[in-house]
Parts: C-alpha cells; structure tokens; sequence
C-alpha cells in the first residue's frame, strides 16, 4: 500500500524512528521487527518505485525465465527458470513442485523440469537446461528465473570478458551475478519469483594478476528473500520445499605464461556457485538515485550495539543521518529477523532531519504502531493495536483517517511498506 502526503503542510520533515507518543494518548509505539527503512529525497518513478520491490508491484502473467536465444538442445529447450505451475499436477509429468524454478547456465538451477508437462495453465516446455562449455567456446550470459503467482524472477548474470595481449592486471571485483526473485506477501514459494543464474566472465592475458582483496564471482541468485516455506506441492523429485535459486555461471581465467592470484593461492575468491539462502538486501535496488537515509539490519557492520542492545543504527546512504539512542532501557535489540522494538519506549532520534519536497519511504516490517514521526509528533501512520490493524494519520492535527480499515495487513508476517509523501493528498493501494 502507499499513502501519498503534501511534505508542504510540514516542512520540518523526518525527525525520529518508531520514538514517541501517540497524539491518543495510548502511548502506542512501534512493536516488533524494523528490518529495512529507505527515504528518498526526490519524486520516484512508477518504473523507480517498482524496482525497488525488486519489479515485484502488479500483476504478472505467469511465464518461465529466459536465456541466450540461439542456445539448441532438447526441443523445445530452454535454460530459464520454469514458470509456476497450477492446478493438479499429478501425473501432469511435472517433478518440482508448483513453485517456479531458478535460471541455469554452467550449474542447473533450483527445480527444473527437464521433461516438462501440462499444468492448468496448459503445456509447460522444458526448463532449467544447462549450456555453455568450460573453455566458453561460445560467450553467453546467464539465464532468468520464472515468475511465480505474484512476484517476477530475478535476471540472468551479464557476461564480462577481458582479453590483454600483454600483462592483466585485475583490482577490482568483477560481479556477474544473477538476480534475486521477487519476494513473496507471505511465506509461500509458489507466490515468489525464481532467481537467475549466474552469467559469464572471462579473463586472458599473457600474464594475468589478480590483486589482494579483488574478488570475482558469477554466482546464481539466492531464494527469494523472506520466503523459506511452500512451493512443493506434489512435488515428486525429492526436493525440498522454499523458492528456487539461480544456478552458477562460468569463469574462464586464464594467465597464458604466468597467473598469479595475491588474494588467494586456492583461488577461494573466484566462484561461479549455485545461489543459496537470500539475504534481506537483495529485496532492494541500490541503482536508485536520491536515496536520503538506507537502516539496514542485515549489515552487522552498520550496527553498534552492546549485547545487542543497539545504540546507533548506521545510515548506508552516504548522508549521515543515523539512528541514535543513548538511553540504555529505550534501545532495540539486535535479532536475526531485525531490530525489535518492545512498544513501549524503543526508539531512535534522527542525528539529521530529512526535509525535501517531496519523500518516498519504504520499510521493511513485521508488527505494528508507529514507523516514523515528523516535528511536533505529527505521526503519519499508525495500526492500531486495540481495534485491529487500522490507519490512522494526522497533519497538523487533522485527522485524514481515522481507525479505517487497512485489508491484507497483518503483523505477524514481514511486509513491504511504501510511503509517497509528495503533492496532493490521497489514498492509493
């Protein structure tokens, strides 16, 4: 859901994080996980917003990741990951659950279906092959997971090659990757997207030097974030349930008289893996501009805390504007699923105010009250906690909404919020 708000009526701005009493009276503060919080100082894009739900925001039609298109094989072949599959599907000759399947290149990605079958949405072609040989005889890039219920799959890797007749110097990482599925509204890997595969990197040099610290990687894409349960009904391969990750790409190095790797002599820090258990970042596009304040959770090195009892929660985006507190009974405590607030007196004061025109805001939650205040306690948004989870939003002490109903919102599963607070004054979903 997003709500959209005149920054004019208050351009004081963004003041504090889940801190302070509700104008009620019923001193209601924010109450569970914080996981991800993201301001951006500028009007964002329809085709902005919606990459950082990682193109996951809409409808989607159902159909499998896509590869190289001259790739031949088994007919009618194709090395993307498979599209969800509905209805009925035993004796339909689909093996891999109804979740969609990860993107394959040099590794096969999570649930192929190597023979393929009919599901109600009619015939599903094979999916999930795997191309390519080791010398990278023919250049390619990686391939793209399918589309689940509600979510798109993540893209295949890109492909980087470097050819120096003389010496090779490498001293920076080089990233191939493929991308993340879309993460599901709930915990369901059927809703969720696929993740791509790896791509390609090849490097060749007549002598070819990898520096300390330089890493290189065309690794598949991890699960989808947030998702570990479902996707495997009627499964019958023997595979477990979860979202599927993207298969490993292909890494060609080559040091035609000598090759030498400062970083590692078991060269450790060159991996075309399989993807594996998602990380919460991969929700978020970090390709956006304007991004005014990024609170990551699943950054350790972003969090200063004392027995996890967090005193200051660092801002990512280069701004400064970090989360503080001082007092030691009012700190969040550090958790593998976040920060949590108790909601009662945990909190963080801004060490800077954000004031912009116009703010895009986006969390990552589970739980309930407020996320966020502006000067003079004007809170923007609050669930109620007495009278189920409603909106309630205040501006200059008027009242928009009141206690009105907010549908599919509950606090006991992680969801992505957004917040346009620019011209006008609107509700839209």
């Amino acid at each position: 859901m997003a709500v959209s708000w005149d920054n004019s009526q208050d351009p004081k701005g963004i003041t504090s994080s889940a801190y302070w009493q509700s104008p009620r009276g019923n001193d209601q503060r924010f109450a569970q996980y914080l996981d991800d919080f993201r301001v951006y100082g500028i009007v964002l894009s329809a085709s902005e917003a919606s990459s950082i739900y990682n193109n996951g925001n809409g409808d989607l039609s159902y159909a499998h990741g896509s590869g190289p298109a001259h790739l031949v094989g088994t007919s009618p072949f194709n090395s993307g990951g498979s599209r969800y599959k509905g209805g009925t599907l035993t004796g339909s000759g689909l093996v891999a659950g109804n979740a969609p399947g990860g993107g394959s290149y040099g590794g096969s990605g999570g649930r192929p279906e190597g023979s393929g079958g009919t599901d109600s949405q009619g015939a599903h072609s094979i999916s999930g092959g795997v191309y390519g040989t080791l010398a990278m005889d023919a250049f390619l890039g990686g391939s793209g997971g399918g589309s689940g219920q509600n979510r798109a799959g993540g893209a295949g890797g890109g492909a980087i090659k470097i050819v120096a007749s003389g010496t090779l110097t490498i001293n920076g990482n080089i990233i191939a990757n493929g991308g993340i599925g879309g993460t599901a509204p709930v915990n369901d890997a059927s809703l969720a997207g696929g993740s791509g595969s790896g791509g390609a990197v090849y490097l060749k040099g007549n002598n070819l030097v990898i520096n300390a610290g330089v890493s290189i990687s065309a690794d598949g894409g991890p699960g989808a974030s947030f998702v570990s349960n479902g996707g495997n009904s009627e499964a019958t391969d023997g595979g477990g349930v979860g979202p599927a990750a993207g298969g490993g790409g292909r890494v060609f190095i080559e040091g035609t008289s000598t090759f030498v790797n400062h970083h590692s002599v078991t060269n450790e820090n060159i991996t075309a893996n399989s993807g594996g258990k998602a990380s919460p970042a991969g929700l978020f596009s970090k390709d956006v501009d304007g991004l005014t304040l990024w609170l990551d959770a699943a950054d350790s090195s972003s969090i200063t805390h004392s027995s996890n009892a967090v005193s200051q929660w660092s801002d990512k985006s280069g701004n400064g504007n970090h989360a503080t507190q001082s007092t030691s009974a009012n700190q969040p405590v550090l958790t593998s699923s976040g920060l949590q607030f108790d909601g009662t007196n945990d909190g963080f004061t801004l060490t800077n105010d954000i004031s912009h025109p116009n703010l895009n805001v986006f969390f990552v939650v589970k739980g309930h009250g407020f996320l966020y205040s502006t000067m003079e306690r004007k809170g923007p948004y609050f669930y109620n906690n007495n009278s189920g989870r409603n909106l309630w939003w205040r501006i200059n002490g008027t009242e928009f909404y009141s206690d009105t109903a907010v549908a599919g919102y509950s606090d006991a599963v992680t969801q992505l919020l957004e917040f346009s607070l620019n011209s006008g004054l609107q509700l839209y979903a």
